[in-house]
């Protein structure tokens, strides 16, 4: 390979136009042209600027040796790089799919892996939580909801068992009746699970 092809191919490597080349060497584009055509040859002047233009070395340019590490440096350097906002995209992708299958995940776990997270038992963990929501349930829906006053659920008398992502609750209510007195009645509810540890418990409502 002559001077004037490896001034030729360095340029190309280098994504350069022979004009801009010239305007960097301070010379006409006609003359750079000349060198690549080995009409005529860079002085060494020139040479040296040419060899910083293309991160590579006056010997190679003049005479084709130097080691492969620098011409591997020079090819690297010049060679399309993905573009900063292609990464970040990528990325972006990436973790949007993480999190949708972690949800995925968590969302099809049995409601026993549920129950195994909870240190005060399954049953105690869900009356703590809906307790109050269930017994505002009943009490709107008792015929005789007028002359109830005083309701509360009786924690320790809980007790649930499950199927697939449904649950079956139940726990002791007591309440102040107008005519019966202090009464006490053990109250059922079926709540289906909606997300995690969340129900919906729609329905009706077994007492007895």
């Amino acid at each position: 390979m002559s001077i004037g092809q490896r001034i030729n191919a360095l340029r190309k490597q280098s994504n350069l136009s022979q004009e801009y080349v010239a305007e960097k060497l301070d010379v006409t584009r006609q003359a750079v042209s000349k060198w690549e055509k080995d009409l005529s040859c860079p002085d060494t002047e020139n040479l040296i600027k040419l060899a910083g233009l293309f991160d590579t070395t006056v010997e190679y340019i003049a005479t084709g040796k130097a080691n492969n590490a620098t011409q591997d440096d020079v090819k690297s350097r010049h060679r399309p790089k993905p573009k900063k906002k292609h990464i970040l995209c990528i990325a972006a992708v990436l973790l949007l799919l993480v999190a949708v299958s972690g949800i995925l995940y968590v969302r099809n776990l049995p409601v026993a892996w549920d129950a195994a997270g909870c240190s005060g038992g399954y049953a105690t963990f869900i009356f703590d939580k809906y307790q109050e929501e269930l017994t505002e349930k009943f009490s709107n829906g008792a015929e005789d909801k007028e002359r109830i006053s005083s309701l509360e659920a009786i924690r320790g008398s809980q007790d649930a068992q499950w199927e697939d992502d449904t649950i079956y609750l139940q726990f002791d209510i007591r309440y102040e009746h107008d005519l019966e007195g202090t009464v006490t009645q053990r109250l059922s509810f079926i709540g289906h699970r909606t997300w995690f540890d969340t129900y919906d418990w729609g329905g009706a409502i077994i007492v007895g």
